[in-house]
């Protein structure tokens, strides 16, 4: 029953996001991009409860190059974990939770449960409030990465969770793969942890091999 209320849900989503050039790139995945560089989306998670499927969407901002980037990276330090990246879009560089984003940016308070529903009458009335509130929200949201460096500076100003500094020097690197061992020591201290530390490695060898005029 909840899995067929997850496709429901996904359809309505796909059919009312699809209006404002938002495409379906899996169940809960939907995504856009001004330059197909980065992509800007509403990413819902689908988890069944007993009778009630609880619906948490949220605002994201992914860059694919990035994400193979770092994939690569920490692949060839751990060569025995599972990969990092497991589709196309990869890993999401910004998140947010919709609910609180509309606290934030509107005048209208949302509860965490308020996009859950327990039928498909229910999906009728809630996915479109879903709609509402990311469209209320995503411009002001989005405004400030609409582009790699822009990115790359919300997060070097915003750093949040343990990735920071790895996102960051994925993006700077592939902004400029000239990018100086000062500037890339300064980002790797945005999350300074055993996977940034061998993150920060891969990148100082790439500029290495790039110096030296080896192929990456």
């Amino acid at each position: 029953m909840a899995q067929s209320l997850a496709a429901i849900y996904d359809r309505h989503l796909t059919e009312l996001l699809g209006r404002i050039g938002y495409s379906r790139r899996a169940r809960g995945i939907y995504v856009r991009s001004d330059d197909g560089i980065i992509w800007h989306g509403l990413l819902v998670t689908f988890i069944a409860k007993g009778g009630l499927l609880r619906a948490s969407p949220n605002l994201a901002v992914v860059c694919p190059a990035a994400s193979k980037l770092i994939d690569r990276g920490l692949k060839e330090a751990y060569p025995d974990i599972v990969r990092i990246v497991t589709d196309e879009m990869g890993l999401t560089f910004v998140v947010h939770p919709l609910y609180d984003c509309v606290t934030r940016y509107s005048k209208e308070q949302r509860a965490v449960l308020a996009y859950d529903v327990v039928s498909a009458y229910d999906i009728g009335r809630v996915a479109p409030l879903v709609f509402n509130d990311f469209a209320m929200v995503a411009k002001e949201f989005f405004a400030h990465s609409l582009s790699m460096e822009e990115l790359k500076s919300r997060i070097v100003h915003q750093p949040i969770g343990a990735a920071a500094g790895i996102y960051a020097m994925a993006l700077g690197y592939l902004l400029n793969p000239s990018i100086s061992l000062e500037e890339v020591d300064a980002l790797s201290k945005l999350s300074e942890n055993d996977m940034t530390t061998k993150f920060t490695a891969f990148i100082k060898k790439r500029m290495r091999n790039s110096a030296c005029g080896e192929t990456q």
